[in-house]
């Protein structure tokens, strides 16, 4: 539940024009955001990624896929909560205070 939390809060982010976040600013390991980031390509839903051999990644060009818009809106009440990437941990919690 996590990592698909997680995916819909970059589609989100992604979808709304904010594509400078880091794992750095969301406090997340070195390869966490990129493997999700690689998955969100791999099934479509997002566009124009730039990879690289270091982990490191670009989404200044990336965008949202229909596939990937009709991701979002099919789970949109999974992000009821959501506040944006500034309480993006307090967002992620909630799952486990819900158990």
């Amino acid at each position: 539940m996590f990592k698909e939390k997680l995916q819909l809060a970059i589609l989100k982010e992604i979808k709304t024009g904010n594509k400078n976040f880091t794992r750095q600013k969301l406090q997340f390991s070195p390869t966490l955001l990129s493997e999700i980031i690689f998955d969100l390509v791999k099934n479509r839903l997002i566009a124009d990624a730039d990879f690289y051999r270091d982990g490191k990644y670009d989404l200044s060009t990336a965008e949202l896929t229909l596939i990937g818009e009709r991701y979002l809106h099919e789970h949109s009440d999974m992000l009821c909560d959501y506040k944006g990437l500034s309480s993006i941990e307090d967002w992620l919690k909630i799952d486990i205070k819900r158990g």
